[in-house]
Parts: structure tokens; sequence; C-alpha cells
């Protein structure tokens, strides 16, 4: 069992998460038709040993926007059991007035 596994198991779930996409790309550096220039500068024998030794990283950010999602209760269960008794309520009422009508109609 790997510690995914328990993590998932017996860790809550997290209040914070990032989550980042990534994508690489490379080329050849230097280019050939200036490799040889750029060797000499950096005293190297052939472009081939610069290129060997030498290394550019370069990191971009795809967007500076950041979504933030904060969950919050809608209602607590004071408002749900109130909320409750009063449709209870209205259709008690609504019920106790049809039957009135019904009454006065029979009459």
């Amino acid at each position: 069992m790997g510690i995914g596994a328990l993590c998932d198991a017996d860790c809550a779930e997290p209040c914070d998460e990032i989550k980042y996409t990534t994508q690489t790309t490379f080329a050849y550096f230097p280019p050939a038709h200036i490799g040889e220039a750029y060797a000499r500068s950096f005293g190297f024998n052939s472009t081939e040993k610069f290129r060997e030794n030498f290394l550019i990283a370069e990191f971009y950010v795809e967007s500076l926007v950041m979504i933030t999602v904060e969950e919050v209760r809608d209602m607590e269960i004071i408002d749900l059991i109130s909320n409750i008794g009063g449709i209870v309520g209205f259709y008690l009422g609504e019920t106790e007035t049809a039957r009135i009508c019904l009454i006065f109609l029979h009459s």
C-alpha cells in the first residue's frame, strides 16, 4: 500500500490546493549558425563541447489569474427547520381557509 492510498484514507480534505500544469519544450542551443562564436566566447574548443556543458533554462508563467473558491454554508440547521415550519404552517393555513370556504358555500 503506497503513501497516496494511506493519505487518501486517513487525511482530511486539504484547505489549500495548488495545481500546476506543465509543458516542456526544448531546442538545441546555440543554433548552428552562431554555435562556434558562442563556443569561442566561453572558452570551448567546439560547439559540441559547449552544448554538453551549457544550459539555458527559461520558466514562464502561463497565467497570472488566481481563482479562489470559498465554500460557505448557505443556511444553518435552525434556518432549515424554520423554513420547513413556515411552509407547513402556510399549507395548514390554506387548508383551514379552504375548509371555511367550503362550509360557507354549502350552507
